[in-house]
């Protein structure tokens, strides 16, 4: 049954008395004194627990004393939301303050630097509070009896070495001794070299070749198609065995050949040869047809490996080609695979 005050009370139990939602949203728009009264109906039943939370809400900045506490009188919910909204709009107000000074070269004549040592102190207090010692000792070090005795005293020296050290240290910098040198573990890597204008490739004759690559590692790809038998066939075992543990290539690479190469195969030796004419002061037919052939079936994207063998290969191709002054066949197969390296796959940095 619902009583004349705006509660439900129990049938069962009438000293039990339930509110619903509804109610006690209610009472924040009731009058002050109905509202006091009734709160102060629930504030009589409250345990002494949950009733000393409510006093911590009323009083937030005051500690909690273990002294007997005076009784004083109820609260209403709208005092207490509208107490703890002023203490944040002050709060509120005093950090805008010390910004707008802050933006305003201090005019108002608030150290805004001692503001902040004052919060450093706290910090520091409230750091020291946190990173308490583990093992608590007492007394000074003994340095003159030698090594610590004991674990006591290794720990009154650990900590009185400690305390010798500041807790934050600054280190200056100075950038007239930092030196632009790089270190001895890093590589010394050549630039490329510069040719003579007359034995470098024009722009359509680039454009043309690299078409062609284009179309012959197409007709390559299609060859590698398992339903394709044509070629599989021709496929001799002895061939295969030839570049069994990475050797170096012999004779003139064929289509069987490198299609009996695996794409892992294909890679290592295309690294080994560039790698093998990093020495050399020439470069042969032989290896010029090898490397054509093993960079028509490299697979693309270049693995990291692949694709710095390709950048030694072009800076040793300009290189060579910067040492030529007539044009001749090796030049012709010098540009082929600079052009490769650099155009199609990209390493020429352009």
């Amino acid at each position: 049954m619902e009583s004349e005050e705006g509660f439900s009370e129990d049938i069962a139990n009438p000293m039990k008395r339930r509110y619903s939602r509804s109610e006690l949203e209610s009472l924040r728009f009731a009058g002050v004194d109905y509202q006091r009264r009734l709160w102060d109906e629930v504030y009589q039943r409250l345990g002494s627990v949950v009733a000393g939370e409510f006093d911590c809400l009323r009083h937030p900045k005051q500690q909690p004393q273990r002294k007997p506490k005076k009784k004083e009188p109820p609260i209403t919910f709208s005092e207490v939301l509208t107490e703890n909204f002023g203490l944040g709009l002050d709060e509120l107000d005093e950090t805008d303050d010390l910004a707008n000074n802050y933006l305003a070269g201090n005019s108002s004549g608030i150290d805004v630097e001692e503001t902040l040592e004052d919060d450093d102190d706290s910090s520091d207090s409230e750091s020291d509070s946190i990173q308490r010692p583990a093992f608590y000792v007492e007394g000074e070090p003994d340095f003159e009896s030698g090594s610590p005795q004991d674990g006591m005293e290794y720990l009154r020296r650990v900590r009185w070495e400690a305390n010798q050290i500041p807790k934050v240290k600054v280190a200056k910098l100075k950038p007239n001794k930092i030196s632009n040198e790089q270190t001895n573990y890093m590589p010394n890597i050549p630039e490329i070299a510069k040719c003579p204008p007359n034995l470098l490739p024009s722009k359509q004759w680039e454009e043309a070749f690299l078409s062609e690559f284009l179309e012959i590692r197409k007709a390559f790809s299609g060859l590698e198609n398992p339903c394709n038998q044509l070629f599989n066939s021709e496929i001799s075992q002895n061939s295969c065995k030839k570049f069994e543990g990475k050797q170096w290539p012999e004779g003139t690479p064929t289509v069987s050949a490198i299609l009996c190469m695996d794409v892992v195969s294909r890679a290592a030796t295309l690294q080994k040869i560039i790698s093998m004419l990093e020495t050399a002061r020439s470069l042969s037919k032989n290896d010029c047809q090898w490397l054509f052939a093993l960079c028509v079936s490299v697979d693309n994207p270049l693995h990291a490996e692949t694709s710095a063998s390709l950048r030694c290969l072009l800076r040793k191709c300009m290189s060579l080609l910067a040492e030529k002054s007539e044009f001749d066949d090796e030049v012709v197969m010098l540009n082929m695979l600079a052009t490769i390296a650099g155009k199609y796959f990209g390493q020429s940095g352009k």
